[in-house]
């Protein structure tokens, strides 16, 4: 994006100004050419804000965008945040109960159990399910609650393993919203059985990236004002802050004995105040949705009916 707000379309600039145009030739291509592909980005955007380039730079709305990465190589969902852990597991006990006939515990802990706070456990998504700003959010027939989630999402840009803290901050290309839109009543069904989410996650339709990602530099992935709107009416107003990890300790824990590869996605799980369950507030078909972090931009898409 260009210092007035418009839309540079890289590879045309990278030709007239002579770049590396091949830097450009997706987003994939672009994260995997690592400084050198940013270096050259940075320098066409320098161009395009100065307006040497005017006839590649637009001004689209973020309704016009499209999936940002629409076929990462891998994808990762963790559980980072306690405020959320606390607050869906005692929501989901009771619409268990009112739904299920399960009976709920006798007390709600305040917090998560030391075991949470160990590491940044994750599972892993479906990646193939990934749709972007503008697109509908399928309604699967097996679904009679559904829910939104909004997570920040982390793009892999350095292929390694067993990184070190430092290795791990350098190995992040960006971030962007993530939308885990969840089926609540398949998903309580099936987490007693301990193996993660079934049906509930990753259904096709399901899971949303953008508008943009924007690059490690330009983001504070730990704090940031969150607005999560239904049909313009403000449901939530959040904040990004209060994860149990850091950055560096999400990626290298992702790393230990594993080889990450540019182009990954790894989920910060649910901020608090995040998802509908805590707000005992449901989306319905034909609802649009908005999620607008501070710095990354406003992620909109609308139910199917």
């Amino acid at each position: 994006m260009t210092a007035s707000g418009g839309i540079a379309d890289l590879a045309a600039v990278a030709v007239e100004i002579k770049e590396p145009a091949h830097f450009f030739e997706s987003m994939m291509t672009l994260i995997s050419g690592g400084d050198e592909a940013l270096q050259a980005a940075r320098r066409c955007l320098d161009r395009a804000s100065a307006g040497d380039c005017d006839g590649h730079v637009s001004q689209h709305p973020y309704s016009n965008l499209v999936c940002p990465l629409p076929n990462p190589p891998a994808l990762r969902l963790c559980t980072a945040y306690p405020g959320h852990y606390v607050r869906a597991r005692r929501a989901a006990a009771l619409l268990a109960e009112r739904e299920l006939g399960a009976p709920k515990p006798a007390e709600f802990p305040d917090k998560p159990p030391p075991l949470f706070f160990q590491h940044p456990f994750f599972y892993r998504g479906n990646h193939k399910a990934l749709g972007g700003p503008g697109d509908v959010i399928a309604w699967p027939d097996f679904a009679r609650y559904l829910d939104f989630e909004c997570e920040i999402a982390a793009i892999i840009g350095l292929s390694g393993a067993d990184f070190t803290d430092n290795d791990a901050e350098n190995a992040i290309f960006g971030y962007t919203i993530l939308n885990d839109v969840s089926a609540r009543i398949p998903q309580l069904q099936e987490m007693p059985f301990g193996v993660g989410p079934c049906k509930g996650k990753g259904f096709d339709g399901g899971m949303k990236i953008g508008p943009v990602i924007v690059t490690a530099d330009e983001f504070s992935p730990s704090c940031g004002a969150v607005e999560i709107r239904v049909n313009g009416e403000r449901w939530s107003e959040t904040t990004i802050a209060g994860a149990a990890f850091d950055w560096p300790s999400i990626v290298r824990f992702a790393s230990a004995g594993e080889t990450l590869c540019p182009g990954e996605i790894i989920s910060s799980g649910c901020i608090e105040n995040g998802s509908g369950i805590e707000l005992d507030r449901w989306l319905s078909r034909g609802d649009r949705l908005e999620i607008e972090v501070d710095g990354i931009g406003v992620l909109s898409n609308s139910i199917i009916e």
